[in-house]
């Protein structure tokens, strides 16, 4: 896993340090203040080979590696493909405690391929509902949990959350 990274003449690091990265890591700042300077230069450190125009811009994976830009929304299909490998996996209860974590009284998720493949949650007490029902937020959330609980790597760069 990565620890630290020094950085040297990249967008706008002249030299900087930084140090301390666990499995997840939140990065905050202001406006244009190098955050997603930084991913790029993380994602460069483990992809040393690829051009660096537009890195963050496009839905890309170098070795298995996720990069998840602000603009790119898994489709309820790719959101059921990727909840049932985690379910094949035996990670799928992962899944459902960061849900709980947001919403307590989520019991299950559950995949039903009725049309579209589509991933549900279910409350306590009440029916399964489309995860697409309950907004953009907790899909951005399913994404990004689902890919980290199906990646082999340590790394998930994301650009806004």
């Amino acid at each position: 896993m990565l620890k630290e990274i020094e950085i040297q003449n990249f967008r706008c690091f002249k030299n900087v340090k930084v140090s301390g990265f666990e499995r997840v890591n939140l990065i905050g700042g202001k406006n244009n203040s190098g955050k997603t300077a930084l991913l790029e230069a993380l994602f460069l450190n483990v992809t040393p080979n690829i051009p660096t125009v537009g890195l963050i811009n496009y839905p890309i994976s170098v070795d298995e590696v996720p990069v998840t830009p602000p603009f790119i929304r898994l489709s309820d299909k790719e959101l059921t493909k990727a909840y049932d490998r985690s379910h094949l996996n035996n990670r799928d209860r992962e899944v459902l405690k960061v849900f709980q974590i947001i919403d307590p009284a989520i019991e299950s998720v559950e995949t039903f391929s009725i049309g579209e493949p589509t991933l549900y949650l279910r409350k306590k007490g009440e029916s399964c509902f489309p995860l697409s029902l309950y907004g953009d937020a907790i899909n951005r959330v399913a994404d990004i949990i689902l890919k980290l609980v199906n990646s082999d790597h340590n790394i998930l760069l994301v650009d806004e959350i």
